[in-house]
């Protein structure tokens, strides 16, 4: 009985220390409990607040966006060829259709959201191809573009430039960025002509974003399922063709009121390809992007439509003097060799331009080595006035058939 007794009590003792610590866990668990609660409670009165917000950013000012792809997305020629008018006319197409479409879809949008409208395009291969195809001058396309913008402070025409996806890089990006804005109540893409756009789409739609998406009407996107909308009058129906590629000298065609009756008619296709213009040369400017080529206008260019340098040039008097006072600042090749120089139509320096007055002339490295002068410097187009040069040995009347060993003496003989 004793040691069930003594058994008894140990149990005991276990037992009100095991309910003790217990106790303390639970006093613990209690502690974290209510720290968390207080914690979601903050949380859930923040997405409440913020909640509160994103709607009243929607009530008060919506958005809504559109993106345009415009080398495919073509206004129609009636807007075109209305010019400045016309371009006022295509945005207020844009804005009613779009507006009117928003608020069918939600009938309580605030009468005061407003439309961001931006159109990317290659705006000289877009104005090349109407002028190909007939369907407006450069004149009506100038003013047409100056008409859109002007139409309201949030639509522009963007040029992207000639490369072959800058415009759906612009585009893809945009579409990721407003479908995710909250302020945005739909994001309106004018780019059906292009199957590049169906990944991207596609990728919105997984996220749970293609709700936001709209599609002008047109040619429909492989793979796509959207709402689309018409506006009649506003786009091209038709496929344009584009023109061949111009230089990357050349300039936009020349300005000119085209006669669209007696245009169509003719038969062939070069007539309808765009003249160049030339650009004219200034001597007052230095820097020319890319800079008249040398061979071209003085003598023959090997390299053709390959030249990294400008054949787009006007052969004014100014441009051949300036090319040919640059020139003359480099040794001719004879020269260098210590050897005269017997081309009459050789069109490098023969002496040193800056004469006596030569930095170099004491060091001993003249490149015009006849002579013991040289260049220091090599000035730019317009810049350059040339000096008083020492006078070179050039036998130019020399006959092409006399022994160079006999031209060799006689020049060392008088340098001598």
């Amino acid at each position: 009985e004793t040691a069930i007794f003594r058994n008894a009590l140990t149990r005991s003792a276990k037992l009100e220390e095991t309910v003790s610590e217990l106790r303390r866990e639970l006093e613990v668990w209690k502690l974290a409990y209510k720290t968390q609660k207080d914690e979601h409670e903050g949380t859930r009165r923040m997405v409440a607040r913020l909640e509160r917000n994103i709607d009243s950013l929607k009530d008060d000012n919506p958005l809504l966006v559109c993106l345009i792809d415009g080398d495919g997305t073509i206004f129609a020629q009636e807007l075109w060829l209305q010019g400045r008018s016309g371009g006022r006319q295509a945005a207020s197409l844009l804005t009613k259709g779009i507006i009117e479409h928003a608020t069918s879809l939600s009938e309580g949008l605030s009468s005061r959201c407003q439309v961001w409208l931006a159109i990317y395009c290659n705006r000289k291969g877009l104005m090349d191809t109407l002028i190909t195809n007939c369907i407006c001058s450069s004149e009506h396309f100038e003013d047409f573009i100056h008409g859109f913008n002007e139409a309201s402070p949030l639509f522009s025409i963007v040029d992207v430039g000639t490369g072959k996806e800058a415009a759906d890089a612009k585009i893809k990006e945009h579409l990721r960025l407003f479908t995710r804005f909250p302020q945005a109540v739909s994001v309106y893409l004018g780019g059906s002509h292009d199957n590049g756009y169906s990944t991207a789409i596609n990728h919105l739609v997984n996220e749970g974003l293609g709700s936001k998406l709209v599609l002008l009407k047109g040619k429909p996107l492989k793979n796509v399922d959207l709402p689309q909308l018409e506006i009649d009058g506003l786009f091209m129906a038709r496929k344009l063709t584009n023109p061949p590629h111009l230089r990357h000298g050349s300039s936009s065609p020349k300005k000119q009121i085209l006669d669209f009756d007696k245009f169509r008619n003719k038969v062939k296709t070069e007539d309808r390809l765009p003249t160049p213009t030339l650009r004219r040369f200034d001597p007052s400017l230095v820097r020319y992007k890319p800079q008249p080529c040398t061979y071209y206008y003085m003598t023959k260019c090997k390299t053709g439509d390959s030249c990294k340098y400008g054949h787009d040039y006007e052969r004014t008097p100014e441009l051949i003097a300036a090319i040919r006072q640059m020139t003359k600042l480099i040794p001719c090749t004879q020269i260098q060799k210590n050897l005269p120089c017997l081309n009459v139509n050789c069109m490098y320096g023969h002496s040193c331009p800056h004469g006596e007055k030569c930095s170099q002339y004491s060091k001993g490295t003249c490149k015009f080595k006849s002579s013991k002068l040289t260049v220091s410097c090599f000035s730019s187009f317009g810049k350059h006035t040339q000096q008083r040069a020492h006078t070179h040995l050039e036998i130019r009347s020399a006959p092409v058939l006399l022994p160079r060993l006999i031209l060799t003496a006689i020049s060392l003989a008088v340098l001598a």
